[in-house]
């Protein structure tokens, strides 16, 4: 019978990859994750929860690796690894490379502050960072920038043929929240017009109320 893993590490980078989505998407990279880290299998998710997925999923790799190799009773004793030395050294060269860990940790350490990646025309998945979204809603502030991001993942998922390059991706969301923040601003403008009509009108009864009596 084939073993199965009990238990997985979570980091605190994965929290915080996963606190910035909805309960829906959090819930499913959560699945994600536990299905990965002990029976190593992908489920389906949304194009939001996948992205974040994909930048967890090279530390949970490596752990799986790591549990693995502890089943095959781990590193051979010091006699055994000078015979194998001895009779096969380009083998023993070949499993030296295989150590799983090769800067796993590093890669996670700089994916954490990540808040959202949007897909690129070539496949890859350019990354924008929780500074820049400070950035970003400072700059519109009518404008729910985080639900916005979410609506362009969706969007570029939906419309491969156009997706952006990486030079050009900027632009595009440059261009998405100005458009939202003119949004917000002519319906700012809506709402003060109907409140000064409505003053106007109510001004206007109470003069003719006046003038019957």
């Amino acid at each position: 019978m084939k073993p199965k893993k009990d238990s997985i590490v979570i980091y605190r980078s994965f929290y915080k990859a996963a606190k910035v989505l909805s309960d829906q998407e959090e819930l499913e990279l959560y699945r994600g994750i536990f299905e990965f880290g002990l029976n190593h299998k992908e489920i389906e998710m949304g194009p939001i929860p996948a992205a974040m997925f994909q930048l967890i999923k090279p530390q949970l790799e490596a752990n799986y690796k790591k549990w693995l190799n502890g089943l095959k009773g781990g590193r051979p004793n010091q006699s055994q690894n000078q015979k194998i030395t001895r009779e096969e050294p380009k083998d023993n060269q070949d499993e030296t490379k295989d150590e799983p860990n090769v800067n796993v940790n590093d890669n996670v350490n700089v994916n954490e502050n990540v808040f959202i990646t949007l897909e690129l025309n070539d496949g890859s998945q350019f990354p924008f960072s929780n500074d820049d979204l400070v950035k970003y809603r400072d700059l519109y502030q009518s404008v729910d920038v985080a639900q916005e991001f979410r609506k362009m993942s969706g969007w570029l998922d939906s419309n491969p043929k156009r997706r952006k390059t990486k030079n050009g991706i900027k632009s595009f969301v440059t261009n998405w929240l100005s458009k939202e923040q003119d949004k917000g601003g002519r319906k700012l403008v809506a709402k003060y017009e109907e409140k000064f009509r409505r003053e106007q009108l109510k001004a206007g009864t109470g003069a003719l109320k006046e003038v019957a009596r």
